[in-house]
């Protein structure tokens, strides 16, 4: 069984989470502060490392142990989140430079425009469904297996 299925509430933990990590200003957070800004802990595991663990098409853990959606891992860090805008090459270097000195961090990637954020949530729902569909399939045996099984018994008892 593929984690889609493995609780009936993890589609609503994967909705809930693409919409906070796609949308917040800060692209990667470590796991305690995503659990803080999702507001609950996950209906469908124990933590939500377990979520995004157990679901590397949307989420992606850094070597710092960071978690961020992996489409906004493919942006670049040129997202003010003071501003709320995106800023030239100078700029972030400025901001990269204070960073190293010890300021505290503003540069981030853009969160998600709301289309983005429909495409994701529509694709887990369709991945959630595919694999509702691949249990249904799969059930076919159970019949050839009852009626080899109902052949075999009546054989034996036969003899």
């Amino acid at each position: 069984m593929g984690p889609y299925l493995k609780n009936p509430h993890r589609l609503a933990d994967i909705l809930a989470a693409i919409q906070v990590l796609g949308t917040y200003e800060f692209a990667a957070r470590d796991l305690d502060k995503w659990a803080n800004r999702l507001g609950r802990k996950p209906k469908s595991g124990h933590a939500w490392d377990v979520v995004f663990d157990e679901h590397p098409e949307f989420f992606t853990k850094d070597d710092t142990g960071k978690y961020s959606l992996i489409w906004r891992r493919s942006f670049n860090r040129d997202y003010d989140t003071i501003t709320k805008k995106e800023i030239e090459k100078e700029e972030r270097n400025k901001l990269a430079e204070e960073e190293k000195n010890g300021h505290p961090s503003r540069l981030s990637r853009r969160p998600l425009d709301n289309g983005q954020i429909e495409h994701l949530c529509n694709l887990a729902i369709n991945l959630h469904e595919r694999e509702i569909q691949h249990r249904q399939e799969m059930r076919w045996w159970i019949t050839i297996v009852l009626a080899i099984i109902t052949t075999l018994i009546s054989v034996w008892a036969g003899s």
